[in-house]
């Protein structure tokens, strides 16, 4: 895990290697708490969130938002 501070912004990056797992397809009309949900919080204040993983690769978490 890691957190820091790039050009104003507070990123954290969760990496590990892990079984992974495979990306799930957005639709339309997915709800709920998952990846999607977390994408759509942190572009609403202004960041974004980014997930890779792939069955037997492990996973990386990327996290960014502004610092105002």
């Amino acid at each position: 895990m890691r957190i820091e501070m790039v050009a104003n912004e507070l990123v954290i990056r969760v990496v590990d290697n892990g079984r992974g797992f495979e990306m799930p397809k957005a639709t339309a009309s997915q709800s709920g708490n998952g990846l999607e949900n977390i994408k759509l919080r942190l572009k609403q204040l202004g960041g974004s969130a980014d997930f890779q993983s792939a069955a037997g690769k492990g996973t990386t978490v990327t996290l960014r938002m502004p610092l105002k």
